[in-house]
């Protein structure tokens, strides 16, 4: 874990989070029925007009207020829920946006308080204000699943202070290292920052940095595996 590295980690925590259509079924699965039919229809034919923008959320965005109601004490109604959440980004403009989500956000924690969804409400911290961030993360904290836990812990670490981030970072490398984290772990992401690589090491002309990792297949791999070679580092994020 200690080659892990905070560009790795970083390319990993970008990554973008998760969409409800990753629950529609795949080719070799059985088809649903029920909700997760219906829902699965529904994400389908968001996909279909663009997923999550703005013009197919003004479109589907009554379909999803719908379905989540008629499921509301359902896991697939709590799919709708969480993405109408995320869907508040697209009202900051007009300036509805932190209040809208704290009220979506407070229905699901009354209405779902141990659903493992919760991560992707850590996960869409940014609609929220910064009170309100703070307050719905510090919930989520005592959630019965630990990749909930993690996320909320993470999300909080990084917008503490020097010393209080370092200790909740240690929290995670202690008592989440394994748990999963989009690609990684919050154990890696733990020890990607409190052990930075110092600014020496950057410099131009040295040796790059060890990277481990896996590839778009899942293997296993290294950045100096392809040492001689001429590499591209695409870092990204999603917001």
């Amino acid at each position: 874990m200690t080659s892990t590295t905070l560009a790795l980690a970083a390319i990993l925590a970008l990554a973008p989070p998760a969409q409800v259509a990753d629950e529609r079924p795949q080719a070799d699965t059985p088809a649903p029925d029920g909700p997760a039919a219906e829902l699965a229809d529904l994400q389908q034919r968001l996909e279909d007009a663009g997923g999550s923008l703005p013009e197919p959320y003004a479109v589907f965005k009554a379909e999803f207020e719908a379905f989540a109601a008629k499921y509301t004490d359902r896991e697939a109604g709590l799919t709708a829920k969480l993405w109408l959440l995320q869907q508040c980004w697209w009202q900051r403009e007009d300036g509805t946006m932190e209040t809208n989500a704290r009220k979506r956000a407070d229905a699901i924690l009354a209405e779902h308080p141990d659903s493992k969804q919760l991560a992707r409400m850590a996960e869409y911290q940014y609609v929220f204000s910064a009170k309100d961030r703070t307050e719905v993360l510090t919930k989520l904290r005592s959630s019965p699943h630990a990749e909930v836990r993690g996320y909320a812990i993470y999300e909080l670490a990084k917008r503490e202070k020097p010393e209080a981030r370092e200790t909740m970072l240690k929290l995670l490398l202690k008592e989440y290292a394994d748990v999963p984290c989009r690609l990684t772990t919050f154990g890696a992401l733990a020890e990607a920052h409190l052990n930075p690589h110092p600014p020496e090491a950057l410099k131009n002309g040295q040796p790059a940095p060890e990277i481990l990792g896996t590839d778009v297949d899942g293997n296993p791999m290294k950045l100096s595996d392809y040492r001689g070679k001429v590499v591209v580092l695409d870092f990204w994020g999603h917001w």
